[in-house]
């Protein structure tokens, strides 16, 4: 059964990502409908408790909600994130989060270099660090996803999810 979860966080967060692009949002429906049949063949396999499962909803929300807030993530990053620690448990999705924003910050250098404002955003960055600092206050990062340095959040989750597979699957393979 949890082949047959990794399978379904893959084709939903894949789903999440291509929607994200096209559209800039990821629906409700994808987040809800996985969320379900993840839980339920949780508890019919049960190869993770009703904590994992609840923790894997409650972590994400309340990692990624200062991120919300100052504008850095948008609700839909967050709804996928809690879907998929729903279906596969807090301890996979913190390594999931994690990998997803190494992940990001990589595909946000290349975007940025490609759009040629690397430099640009950098400076964008050190300035919004240095009135974090001074105001001791957090202000919104970024208020639209016109900016040049914007891509959607989904894909870096998705190549969190492959990545953490990968690592999961040479974790069980080795030991």
């Amino acid at each position: 059964m949890y082949y047959l979860k990794i399978f379904l966080i893959i084709i939903s967060s894949g789903f999440a990502a291509y929607s994200d692009f096209k559209i800039r949002k990821v629906r409700n429906k994808l987040i809800v409908i996985t969320s379900i049949m993840g839980t339920i063949i949780s508890i019919f396999s049960k190869d993770i408790s009703i904590v994992q499962i609840l923790l894997g909803l409650a972590a994400p929300f309340v990692i990624c909600l200062p991120f919300y807030l100052l504008k850095m993530l948008k609700a839909g990053d967050i709804k996928l994130f809690m879907m998929i620690g729903t279906v596969m448990g807090f301890d996979y999705i913190i390594r999931c989060m994690a990998l997803s924003v190494l992940t990001g910050g990589v595909i946000s250098i290349f975007v940025t270099i490609k759009r040629k404002c690397f430099i640009r955003r950098m400076r964008y960055l050190l300035e919004y660090l240095k009135s974090l600092y001074y105001l001791q206050k957090p202000t919104v990062y970024m208020n639209d996803n016109k900016s040049e340095g914007y891509f959607p959040f989904a894909a870096a989750v998705f190549s969190g999810v492959i990545i953490g597979t990968i690592i999961d699957f040479t974790e069980k393979i080795q030991g």
